[in-house]
């Protein structure tokens, strides 16, 4: 089954990928991606743990990227590994939202 890559960190907005989730996961597998492991925590308080992190993701693997937004942006401002990896997907013409 095609995968579908999932970029959580702390405080990102849980409401904003409720609806994707449901709706992919239907037809790919959903894959969790955080800057570092360990159980991230969204803005309402829900915790995730990630599938892997994003030094081990290969961007071929993923046939889209969905990064949710949050109210501050601020935990992952300085994570250059989370935008190298947002750069190659660019390169790919791959689908995101955002």
């Amino acid at each position: 089954m095609e995968k579908v890559l999932l970029l959580i960190y702390p405080t990102f907005s849980e409401f904003e990928i409720t609806v994707a989730i449901t709706v992919l996961s239907r037809e790919f597998d959903m894959v969790t991606v955080a800057p570092r492991s360990g159980l991230v925590t969204g803005e309402s308080g829900l915790q995730v743990m990630p599938h892997t992190t994003v030094q081990h993701v290969d961007v071929d693997e993923y046939q889209a990227l969905i990064i949710p937004g949050a109210e501050d942006m601020i935990h992952i401002k300085d994570e250059e590994p989370v935008f190298a990896m947002v750069r190659d997907y660019l390169k790919k013409d791959m689908y995101g939202s955002q």
